[in-house]
């Protein structure tokens, strides 16, 4: 598999994944907290193969714009979600608190953010 396949199909895990997440957090029982500390490293794995895989897209790419607006979402998502999963520990998740609620929406909506970006960017330079 080519490098950009490998960046689609991590992103598409993460999508998997974040599914997951989103599934969980509308339960309230006890063992939801156990399964999210399972989904929350993943969530971390994915994220780290993602920046793993994309050294090597871009070591073939000439277009640094392209990798400049890749590695800013890409960030911007991985610090979301490190300032959330720091601030709410599985543990101790409120999932009635408002901060917490106000979290989830800014992490959901940076992960779409790069999602919605990176597939159809990466889409667009394996056609060519």
């Amino acid at each position: 598999m080519d490098s950009i396949g490998t960046v689609l199909v991590l992103i598409n895990q993460l999508e998997i994944t974040l599914e997951k997440i989103e599934a969980i957090s509308t339960r309230e029982d006890e063992e939801r907290k156990y399964e999210l500390v399972q989904l929350r490293r993943s969530l971390a794995e994915i994220i780290g193969q993602i920046t793993e895989a994309s050294l090597q897209l871009f070591a073939a790419i000439s277009d640094r714009s392209i990798e400049e607006g890749f590695r800013a979402r890409l960030n911007d998502m991985r610090h979301a979600v490190a300032l959330h999963q720091a601030s709410f520990p599985a543990s101790a998740i409120d999932q009635h608190s408002a901060d917490y609620r106000a979290s989830v929406m800014r992490v959901r909506n940076t992960n779409r953010e790069f999602i919605d970006w990176a597939k159809p960017m990466l889409g667009r330079l394996k056609r060519s």
